[in-house]
């Protein structure tokens, strides 16, 4: 996800990106990129027509990456953007569990929402827009919420 931030930001051709099947929290819808050896994976092109080198570095759990290049274009920005098309509640799925009191629940998993977000990029020399375009639909999985809810007998309190 990280990189691909950073090859999106350096305005870099993106052939090949997945979104992961449920949302993340560490960045907005849309801009995250998933990969997965033999299945999917993240494709770039250095469409810049000079050389670039990739600097990553890990500090307190932090990664931050940098492309580094030939600059013939300063003036040039990206911006980014996404709109969420749809979204999906979580349901709640009930699991019994007779070993468990009547009244007893548990949260076992607080699910996630589904969602459907389009990414779009602008490219701008100052301020003049030289590319605009839709660069990817996202889709999300809902992940239903798990409760486990006792079903067993309720143990008398006397006094």
């Amino acid at each position: 996800t990280t990189l691909y931030n950073a090859v999106l930001r350096s305005n870099l051709e993106v052939l090949e990106r997945h979104n992961h099947m449920f949302t993340v929290g560490y960045v907005p819808l849309g801009l995250d990129a998933a990969v997965c050896y033999g299945y999917a994976d993240l494709v770039f092109r250095n469409n810049t027509g000079n050389p670039m080198i990739i600097n990553a570095k890990v500090s307190n759990n932090t990664l931050d990456i940098k492309i580094v290049s030939t600059n013939d274009y300063p003036g040039l920005k990206v911006k980014l953007a996404t709109k969420t098309i749809s979204s999906t509640p979580r349901t709640v799925q009930f699991i019994d569990d007779p070993s468990l009191p009547a009244g007893t629940a548990i949260v076992a998993e607080s699910g996630m929402d589904g969602y459907i977000v389009d990414t779009y990029i602008k490219v701008y020399n100052g301020d003049v827009l030289i590319r605009e375009e839709k660069l990817h639909r996202s889709v999300y999985q809902m992940l239903p919420r798990k409760v486990i809810r006792g079903t067993g007998r309720v143990s008398e309190v006397t006094e």
